[in-house]
């Protein structure tokens, strides 16, 4: 196990590997997910907001070069890990609102963990690394608000929300299988309700 670089306290050190892994997961998996979901403003701004992550990414490594700090490879493999598990299996149990509503929460994810890094810079008498994590984390943020509208506006076209994000053989045969269980559950829940009032 490293040791946290000197410069750098040892929450730092941890927050900014994580960083790393989450903008990896960030980019690959919103990139893979405009790609499946077809044209429209919802893969538009999946895609958009997948290169600002990987741009990010690339500033992310330059920026802690300077501090004896690196991303590769360890860390970026864990976001490749999670990616490549979130597009292979989950993404293919949900419909299209879904797989809309849980990248935003992605996106929201490393925008919070941006602005928690440069609380900590500061806390470190860093402002250099602080204004550049605030920066970063406005312009993350204005991406993750374009797929936050673009999912909501799933909802006007409500057909075209709960199909498959996969268009898939798989994708469909997830989405069945989710609606399905669904479906017990509420008769499930809809039954034990009733048997209670009844008594």
């Amino acid at each position: 196990m490293s040791e946290p670089t000197p410069a750098l306290h040892p929450a730092q050190n941890r927050a900014l590997r994580e960083c790393y892994a989450f903008t990896r997961q960030l980019g690959d998996h919103w990139q893979a997910l405009a790609s499946r979901l077809g044209p429209g403003a919802l893969a538009d701004a999946l895609a958009t907001g997948g290169e600002v992550a990987e741009e990010l990414l690339a500033e992310l490594g330059a920026r802690t070069e300077t501090y004896g700090l690196f991303g590769r490879p360890a860390a970026q493999s864990v976001g490749l890990g999670i990616a490549g598990a979130r597009s292979a299996v989950a993404d293919r149990a949900l419909e299209r609102n879904q797989a809309a509503r849980l990248a935003v929460l992605d996106g929201q994810h490393v925008a919070t963990l941006l602005a928690y890094l440069a609380s900590l810079a500061r806390a470190n008498h860093d402002d250099a690394l602080a204004g550049w994590c605030e920066a970063w984390e406005r312009r993350l943020a204005a991406e993750v608000d374009a797929v936050r509208r673009a999912a909501i506006a799933t909802g006007d076209d409500p057909d075209r929300a709960i199909v498959p994000a996969d268009p898939g053989p798989l994708g469909r045969a997830g989405v069945a299988t989710a609606t399905a269980l669904g479906t017990f559950g509420e008769w499930f829940d809809r039954r034990t309700s009733r048997g209670k009032g009844g008594g």
